[in-house]
């Protein structure tokens, strides 16, 4: 999303609290916006499993995307892997919501209409390729069970290349950590915004935050934007004018904008989530809020380009019983504090994926690939597996990670201002999306309360949740919530085939045309049946 900050009327917006609501509305031309439970600033994978969340709670949410389609940020450029998180450090909110997620997202998928055709767990091999990292793999393998992740073993060089033949004999050994997946990575958030939307949620886009104002007494927020497009006509103009003034203020309406004035929109809520991922720091700063109390402390984002190459498989790659193998599993390095390095692996629509890089930049609007770059991750991918080296490329992107300078999520809550903060969720936040909107959901659940709700565990999955090895085709045992869940999500070939057909990068989900954002998903379905041709 992007920030503006307009010439505002004044510093604040009108709060219309329930006690002198009909007092006062009786002065306006039009009736004051209505007030929501929670205003979720962000419309990314995280922000939209909060709405998701809080909306199946039962409460009235509304969600603000800047951009003029969901999940265009920083979702929209992320790996599509489902991973376990032995990367992420020991002890922290990261790893311990990322295990919390693997015992909830598979009941919630279901929920969603997802399906093996857009989840696949593939495992992934973390691969030893010198000596000096072959005698690192035993505490590759401690860190994964000491993450909950007790299924993953250690593989000798001739176990390795058994399983995975189409990887390089210059493997010496790997990690297999069996519960690593593959998922369709449009569409988890595109069902997040189904389920939000089908619990009651409002969710508007392109309606960048101008401005953010608390009143202490009424314990609420105004949220001010600057629409990027004329509001309807149904919405009327609610002008910006001082918290809490006094009575004889309200005896007139407010004078209508002029000309030259700004379309703003204010909604009042109360509360405010930031999910705002690359420009989280920045909503932070806009809201006045003084620094979190320690442990915590103000965040930065540093925005960290990872480029991609996009390969789709040549017939003989697949057909010649003497050509390698493509790859069944994720294929990945030994991960650094910074990055888990340069990954291959194969998207439920039959492409092979090489990449990230990992490098930080000062713009967050920079998603551009070089040829340099791009070079060296077809070379490194040829070099990983072989049948890289006939594979076509299709074509190239580059995601913005919202790393801060912490190595943890940084979510916590401000109770005396209604605020919850979302921050740094950097490469991880498909995969923990689900227990991020949990655990933010119990912090709003708890913010009348005298103390926040206890941490999830690190390992194991909470009473009553479905264990994480339990295949995700089984039957639904229950509908979190007692909600409804969404009708099955057409598969690969009809999506793909619907977005082929439309031709305007949309396919029809739950009803409703939607604009796909993501490259692996566009570039999937616009070579999903020449992928499948190839494989036959």
């Amino acid at each position: 999303m992007s920030l503006k900050k307009p010439q505002l009327l004044a510093t604040g917006a009108l709060f219309i609290g329930s006690v002198y609501a009909t007092s006062v509305y009786k002065h306006f031309s039009t009736p004051p916006p209505p007030v929501y439970d929670a205003t979720i600033i962000g419309g990314g994978v995280v922000g939209l499993s909060v709405a998701q969340n809080l909306s199946n709670r039962g409460h009235k949410v509304l969600l603000l995307e800047a951009s003029p389609h969901l999940a265009s940020g920083a979702s929209s450029g992320n790996s599509g892997l489902g991973c376990t998180g032995y990367d992420a450090p020991p002890g922290s909110l990261e790893r311990r919501l990322l295990r919390l997620s693997s015992s909830l997202h598979q009941n919630l998928y279901r929920s969603f209409g997802l399906s093996h055709d857009h989840v696949r767990k593939t495992g992934s091999l973390v691969v030893a390729w010198t000596k000096q990292e072959l005698t690192s793999l035993p505490s590759v393998l401690s860190e994964n069970v000491a993450a909950g992740d007790t299924d993953a073993v250690l593989l000798s060089q001739s176990e390795l290349l058994d399983l995975e033949p189409g990887i390089s004999p210059s493997a010496l050994g790997a990690v297999y950590c069996p519960r690593e997946a593959v998922v369709e990575p449009w569409l988890v958030p595109a069902c997040y915004a189904a389920a939000a939307k089908a619990n009651g949620a409002t969710i508007k886009t392109s309606e960048p935050v101008a401005d953010l104002a608390f009143d202490s007494e009424m314990k609420m927020w105004a949220v001010t934007t600057e629409p990027t497009s004329p509001p309807p006509a149904s919405s009327p103009y609610v002008p910006p004018i001082f918290l809490k003034m006094k009575e004889d203020l309200y005896k007139s309406s407010p004078p209508p904008p002029s000309p030259s004035s700004p379309p703003l929109a204010t909604y009042l809520s109360r509360c405010v989530i930031n999910c705002a991922g690359l420009y989280g720091d920045e909503i932070e700063k806009l809201s006045g809020n003084p620094p979190p109390p320690a442990p915590h402390s103000p965040f930065t984002i540093t925005p960290r380009k990872g480029q991609f190459v996009v390969f789709s498989p040549s017939p003989s790659s697949t057909s010649s019983p003497s050509s390698p193998p493509l790859p069944t599993a994720i294929i990945e390095p030994i991960a650094t504090a910074i990055t888990k390095g340069v990954i291959a692996w194969t998207t439920v629509y039959g492409n092979i994926i090489v990449g990230p890089t990992a490098v930080d930049q000062e713009s967050k609007t920079d998603r551009s690939t070089d040829a340099e770059t791009i070079d060296m991750l077809r070379a490194k991918g040829a070099a990983m597996i072989p049948a890289l080296k006939t594979a076509e490329v299709v074509g190239t992107y580059s995601g913005l990670r919202p790393s801060s300078n912490h190595r943890d999520y940084q979510i916590y809550p401000n109770p005396d201002r209604r605020w919850i903060t979302v921050g740094g969720i950097r490469s991880t936040g498909l995969t923990g999306s689900s227990g991020i909107g949990e655990y933010v959901g119990n912090l709003y659940d708890s913010l009348d309360g005298d103390t926040p709700p206890p941490l999830p565990a690190s390992g194991s999955a909470p009473d009553g949740l479905v264990p994480v090895t339990e295949a995700a085709t089984s039957p639904l045992p229950h509908t979190p919530r007692g909600r409804d869940p969404l009708p099955p999500v057409p598969n690969l070939a009809a999506l793909s085939e619907d977005f082929v057909k439309r031709g305007d990068g949309t396919v029809m989900l739950h009803g409703s045309p939607m604009f796909v954002t993501h490259p692996l998903s566009s570039f999937g379905m616009s070579t999903y049946q020449k992928n499948k041709r190839a494989a036959q």
